[in-house]
């Protein structure tokens, strides 16, 4: 089964050209409503040297210009531990993180009765990692392995899960009945937070708490994009489909809704900046590219024209 990763999570308005699936749908950049349009206008129609069109510039550019770092807030799961040994049983990953032996059956040797393993000196292994050979295992202080926790992983940093048989979880969904949620585990056995994850062809997001979306409606956790995740956990990414309210919205190849400015080659939709909902189109031979006095305007300008002159149809 083949699976990779988008662990940085961008907006679909800043895409420039994407190609969705079997359709083509190409993003314009960002263009904020709150554009005050007619202050644009009335400044491009007197762009008729180059210093007037580059001082119009500026001022789009400036009424366009928003932060493209969004901070991504995540939380940790409510039930968690860290490995036991010299540093306790804080539920605070340990600073900088600390130094766990590792053990193997077959390298090492020793005894394992399912419960305890017996080093090579005969000497009972805690607070350890041991592999049976087919299973990894923590070894806790009384030598028994931690069964059903997430804890934190020795570096202080990651999080790893531990079943109800004491295996460590690597690359797979595994339902955690500690936080009653399905979580997400990497070839290092680290929990997936805030990422879309594909599986073959199947895409799947991991919230900020590490948990799998597959309840409707959701916003991703950077605050500002929306999508939609089905029962079993999959996303909508299906192109043109509905909201939760009727409205028409572009689910994106990543599950994201797209938002802003989008094309299919033919027409260009404008979708809400907030939630993604559609509201109206123009044809992209309508695109104004020249000023009144037929030459050539800069990106910046032409974008506050164009936005200022869309044709919104069948208002939802």
């Amino acid at each position: 089964m083949r699976r990779k990763t988008v662990k940085n999570l961008v907006t679909t308005a800043m895409v420039t050209a994407l190609v969705l699936g079997g359709s083509t749908m190409v993003y314009a950049e960002e263009f904020p409503a709150e554009i005050e349009t007619e202050a644009a206008l009335d400044g491009i129609a007197e762009a008729e040297t180059e210093t007037a069109t580059e001082e119009v510039t500026e001022a789009a550019e400036e009424a366009t210009t928003e932060p493209e770092t969004e901070a991504i807030v995540s939380e940790k799961p409510e039930t968690e531990a860290v490995l036991e040994g010299s540093e306790g049983d804080s539920s605070t990953p340990v600073a900088g993180g600390r130094t766990v032996d590792y053990y193997s059956l077959l390298a090492n040797g020793g005894t394992w009765d399912g419960s305890h393993y017996n080093k090579a000196d005969g000497s009972m292994a805690t607070d350890v990692f041991f592999f049976d050979g087919t299973y990894t295992y923590y070894l806790m202080t009384d030598g028994t392995p931690m069964k059903d926790k997430l804890t934190y992983h020795p570096d202080g940093e990651h999080i790893v899960y531990f079943d109800q048989n004491g295996h460590e979880v690597f690359t797979t969904f595994q339902y955690c009945p500690s936080v009653q949620y399905t979580c997400y585990f990497d070839s290092n056995g680290y929990l997936y937070k805030d990422q879309i994850t594909f599986v073959g062809d199947k895409t799947y997001y991991l919230n900020g708490n590490g948990a799998m979306e597959q309840n409707g409606w959701f916003q991703f956790a950077n605050g500002r994009d929306y999508g939609w995740a089905n029962a079993d956990g999959t996303l909508n990414t299906t192109g043109w489909g509905t909201d939760p309210y009727g409205r028409t919205v572009f689910y994106h190849w990543n599950g994201m809704v797209a938002r802003g400015l989008i094309s299919d080659g033919a027409y260009y939709y404008s979708m809400d900046e907030t939630d993604g909902h559609y509201l109206g189109q123009f044809s992209v031979d309508s695109w104004q590219t020249t000023n009144s006095a037929g030459k050539p305007i800069s990106d910046k300008a032409r974008r506050v024209i164009n936005f200022s002159n869309i044709e919104f149809k069948g208002w939802l």
